[in-house]
């Protein structure tokens, strides 16, 4: 398990963790990792390493996109799709917005935390996976 310490971030204030050595042998780690290759059907050896994020209240991960441009002429290539496992519920707050995603009220639309509940959203449109697109924001 990789920590990261002392970064300080203006956009992102949660406290994150990445399930890398030991922790990734774990069968927690390998059943998680199993189910979203079995759901996605990408071979789970092209699924990133397991991040752990974590947040108190107050904090926050400003408006990003999970495309990484950088990683699109590596090897293994940019991000394609992200897959969020909330581990817990919430009483207020916390959910994962969507501004560019239209609803019929035209607000986006924001998922909340529910436990056991996974949310998964591409990065790229269908047609070209070497770009990003903007609705998943």
């Amino acid at each position: 398990m990789t920590v990261t310490k002392g970064i300080e971030s203006m956009s992102r204030t949660s406290y994150n963790v990445w399930c890398k050595g030991e922790f990734f042998d774990y069968p927690i780690t390998q059943t998680v990792l199993s189910n979203i290759a079995n759901l996605t059907g990408i071979s789970d050896r092209n699924l990133e390493h397991l991040q752990l994020l974590r947040y108190e209240e107050g904090q926050f991960y400003k408006q990003h996109h999970d495309y990484i441009e950088i990683d699109r002429d590596r090897p293994i290539g940019a991000r394609i799709l992200t897959a969020y496992l909330y581990l817990n519920n919430v009483d207020a707050g916390g959910g994962t917005r969507f501004p560019n995603l239209r609803t019929a009220n035209n607000t986006g639309l924001t998922v909340m935390p529910k436990r056991g509940r996974l949310l998964l959203w591409p990065s790229v449109k269908n047609d070209t996976i070497g770009r990003f697109t903007r609705r998943s924001r």
